[in-house]
């Protein structure tokens, strides 16, 4: 897991949210689904949010609250957002490398688009990822069920993956308005030794050609 958050997700809370005391004084709410080691919603918390962190991972949550320091505008949760009972509703969600992983078909995907919808403030902003057709993976992974691809390299099953049309298509569907999608691609040959502070990384290595969509979207 990496300790920094994606440079594409530190641009897009800046463009929607810009000044880090307006949202502190205005009691922003922010929730990272699928945390991870934390590093979005240590973003957050930087840029003024009370934060809500998610992971059903009980290992990714220990890793999350070595990050960042336990205070009361931090929010831990073991558990699956879907099952996830919410009072609050959000002004931003942070999804990153959520929706694409872990589906029993692309139709999950729609699944975890209506639920995020419906935790966000009418006008609240998504920022998310997804994986592109012409990602690495795709032609590295092995087949799953329902057209889905299993990734060896970070061992998770369940990965989809769209076009532009069809990202665009499934986001409107869900009752959200793109306000920018960008492509971008990077290639990994590296050891993750220095980028982890999870020791079963320690020693993995990657060799493929990811490609993405970012996207920031509006909940209508």
């Amino acid at each position: 897991m990496l300790k920094y958050p994606d440079e594409q997700c530190v641009r897009a809370l800046s463009r929607q949210f810009p000044n880090a005391d307006e949202n502190f004084r205005g009691g922003m709410q922010g929730l990272d689904l699928g945390c991870g080691s934390g590093r979005h919603a240590k973003l957050m918390l930087e840029m003024g949010f009370k934060v809500k962190a998610i992971d059903i991972v009980p290992q990714n949550i220990d890793e999350a609250r070595k990050l960042i320091e336990d205070n009361d505008r931090i929010e831990f949760e073991v558990g699956d957002f879907l099952l996830m009972q919410n009072t609050v509703m959000y002004d931003c969600v942070i999804a990153w490398n959520f929706l694409y992983a872990y589906n029993e078909s692309k139709d999950d995907c729609s699944i975890k688009l209506k639920k995020i919808h419906d935790v966000l403030k009418p006008n609240g902003k998504l920022i998310i990822n997804t994986r592109n057709m012409e990602d690495s993976s795709i032609f590295q992974g092995e087949k799953g069920k329902n057209g889905t691809i299993i990734n060896k390299v970070y061992n998770a099953w369940g990965y989809v993956f769209f076009s532009q049309s069809e990202i665009v298509k499934l986001m409107r569907e869900c009752g959200f308005k793109i306000d920018y999608l960008e492509k971008y691609s990077r290639c990994h040959m590296l050891n993750w030794k220095d980028n982890t502070s999870n020791e079963m990384w320690e020693d993995a290595e990657l060799n493929i050609s990811e490609v993405w969509y970012a996207i920031c979207a509006t909940r209508l």
